[in-house]
């Protein structure tokens, strides 16, 4: 049956690309059903078999098309994105696919170097970190309470500088989709592990694009032994509770930092409330020193922002720390990450970069006092006490 179902696929997208070529030498706008046609051959490419025998594909899709072809689609976006949510879940659902965190995530970008109908899609965890994960539970699992093993429950993932930038404009969904994985296949194997792993994303020089290396941790309990405890279905539907419930509170606002109070960032002001609490994705770090962005708005006047995190994101979508409302601002722009010593900007691969010191072209640089960055129309004056 399996093999009959592959056949058929290979016959469908053959016949896919047969019909479509002689109208890919007639000018033509870009088609939101063929758009839609490249997303599915993308999962399939994508598809990773999984421990019980099922694939699991990617959940964000990052779409990038032409200024022109962007222009039109973005006149009825959200509606589009609706529509290709679903085709993907339905062809999903046909070709019996794990869909990682069991959610969708699509954004629609221009890239200055394609032409009219090209288009270039990026499914998001290209390096196949899950199954790195899977692979350092079970080199470090250890023997204990009979004949059960107990895993760690704090996984560190380090890729290169240049994969880390694309990685991490998206760590929290990623993040999501590792933990529930490792929750998974320690039930598969029956191991022994605390309700919430952590997993940790960081950039380390020594690597080329491409590699991954994971190293692990077990949190101490109480006499100075791993606190672990059996996984069973109700401790799963908790930990899956508690990330809808963590989404919920992002989508209301909850007050952050210097941001208004009023739950909705106000007309052109850059900074935004966000959802406030223990985001798994942060690795503890010591107290923060003062710090702080002042913010030139291009209408007249500043806002401050108190760097009160070690990692404050920049960009135009709403869940961002701080929310740029200008076209020429990436989703998921820049972020100012703490390693525990300075604090750096790291541009995050956006289409117009970001200018530092009245520089562009610089994807990192470690801030000192007086220092100042631009993104879009507003300038970030970087002042560290």
């Amino acid at each position: 049956m399996k093999a009959r179902r592959n056949l058929l696929s290979t016959v469908e997208s053959f016949l896919e690309r047969v019909f479509q070529a002689p109208f890919k030498f007639l000018p033509s706008r870009l088609e939101p059903i063929e758009l839609g046609h490249k997303l599915e051959r993308v999962m399939d490419d994508n598809k990773t078999l999984r421990h019980d025998g099922q694939f699991i594909v990617p959940n964000v899709y990052d779409i990038y098309v032409s200024e022109k072809d962007y222009q039109e689609l973005s006149l009825n976006l959200n509606r589009l994105i609706e529509d290709w949510q679903e085709q993907l879940r339905t062809y999903a659902h046909h070709r019996q696919y794990v869909i990682s965190d069991n959610n969708l995530i699509l954004h629609l970008e221009v890239k200055p170097s394609l032409n009219a109908r090209q288009v270039e899609i990026k499914a998001l965890e290209p390096l196949g970190i899950g199954r790195n994960l899977e692979r350092a539970m079970d080199d470090n699992k250890v023997e204990r309470h009979g004949k059960r093993f107990v895993v760690p429950n704090t996984y560190n993932i380090y890729v290169s500088i240049k994969d880390h930038q694309y990685l991490s404009s998206k760590e929290g969904i990623l993040s999501r989709g590792w933990q529930e994985q490792l929750i998974s296949y320690a039930r598969h194997h029956q191991y022994l592990l605390s309700v919430d792993p952590i997993v940790h994303l960081h950039p380390r020089t020594s690597l080329k694009e491409g590699q991954v290396v994971v190293e692990v941790a077990a949190d101490e309990g109480p006499g100075g032994h791993a606190a672990t405890q059996a996984l069973n279905a109700e401790q799963l539907a908790k930990l899956q509770a508690q990330f809808l419930q963590n989404q919920q509170a992002k989508a209301q606002g909850m007050p952050q930092g210097a941001a208004p109070t009023s739950g909705v960032s106000a007309p052109n002001q850059p900074v935004s409330p966000r959802y406030q609490g223990s985001a798994p994705t942060i690795p503890p770090t010591s107290a923060l020193p003062h710090a702080q962005l002042t913010i030139a708005l291009p209408q007249g006047g500043q806002q401050v922002y108190r760097i009160e995190k070690p990692v404050v994101s920049i960009g135009r979508q709403l869940d961002n720390d701080i929310v740029v409302e200008d076209k020429r601002v990436g989703r998921y722009h820049a972020q100012v990450k703490f390693d525990g010593q300075q604090f750096t900007i790291i541009d995050l691969g956006s289409t117009n970069g970001t200018l530092i010191n009245r520089i562009l072209g610089v994807h990192q640089h470690v801030l000192r006092n007086g220092d100042v960055f631009t993104i879009g129309g507003y300038d970030f004056h970087y002042e560290r006490r």
